[in-house]
């Protein structure tokens, strides 16, 4: 009796999982000077800031996605 539940076979398949949806946002708007006059260290504040948060942003961003989808194409490949 044991021997015949053996023969039986169930084929099981796993997909990969896919981005959640909190690490496929984008970087957010950057900083805005909101008055039609500013001083020049004002200016060079906000666009240092801004460059500094979209470099980094956008650093992670590619590494996160660059990972995700070698994960992605290595568990493809075992099956």
């Amino acid at each position: 009796m044991l021997g015949a539940c053996s023969a039986i076979s169930v084929p099981v398949t796993s997909n990969f999982p896919s981005i959640p949806e909190s690490l496929n946002k984008d970087c957010g708007p950057l900083q805005i000077i909101g008055k039609p006059e500013v001083k020049l260290s004002e200016l060079v504040t906000t666009v240092t800031i801004n460059y500094e948060k979209y470099h980094e942003c956008s650093a992670k961003l590619e590494a996160w996605r660059e990972w995700y989808n070698e994960q992605k194409r290595i568990f493809n490949n075992i099956k």
